[in-house]
């Protein structure tokens, strides 16, 4: 199954507000039974604009990354904390490796003084998710077996509706009519 978060939702006046992606995650992750989690995040182009910030400037990674860091560590948390099965040694290696990969997004804190959005406080909450994942997996293994976080880029327009579409895999999908272009 997949679901689709809208980070443009959480973010307004060089604030980005964590707790209630986190809250969204959650409740995504809630509603999807199975081994597979597919969650499609949208609009950190939009941020990274409204922020000023360039895509392929430093920041501009480390705060695209830490956005994508904070989803994934949400949906594995969640997925550990529905979980009613015995922990899988792949399962926690999974996370594990993860969290890893997490603390060294961190090690690359960058002075917010100088920022319009709440980078550090992002890269913060993404770490508090992968330590109570990483915790709750090796107790309760984790829901679904396989979670996939893809960032959707905007292609081209929808030729009914005319917005934008997003690329998933080889196909363009409409954000707004759902139509495959």
């Amino acid at each position: 199954m997949t679901n689709r978060v809208d980070l443009l939702k959480f973010y307004s006046a060089g604030r980005f507000d964590f707790d209630g992606l986190i809250m969204a995650i959650e409740e995504l992750v809630s509603n999807v039974d199975g081994e597979q989690l597919m969650i499609n995040y949208t609009e950190v182009n939009e941020i990274l604009s409204g922020t000023n910030l360039k895509r392929n400037s430093a920041h501009g990674r480390i705060l695209a990354r830490a956005l994508a860091n904070l989803i994934f560590a949400s949906a594995h948390r969640s997925s550990a904390e529905m979980s009613k099965q015995k922990p899988s040694r792949r399962q926690i290696d999974t996370v594990q490796r993860k969290y890893d990969s997490s603390m060294k997004l961190t090690d690359r804190v960058v002075d917010t003084m100088k920022l319009p959005i709440n980078i550090n406080e992002i890269l913060f909450a993404a770490n508090r998710e992968w330590d109570y994942a990483l915790e709750l997996s090796r107790k309760n293994g984790l829901r679904h077996r396989e979670i996939t976080v893809t960032e959707l880029l905007p292609t081209t327009n929808c030729p009914h509706c005319n917005v934008e579409t997003y690329q998933i895999g080889a196909n363009h999908i409409c954000g707004l009519c759902g139509a495959m272009v």
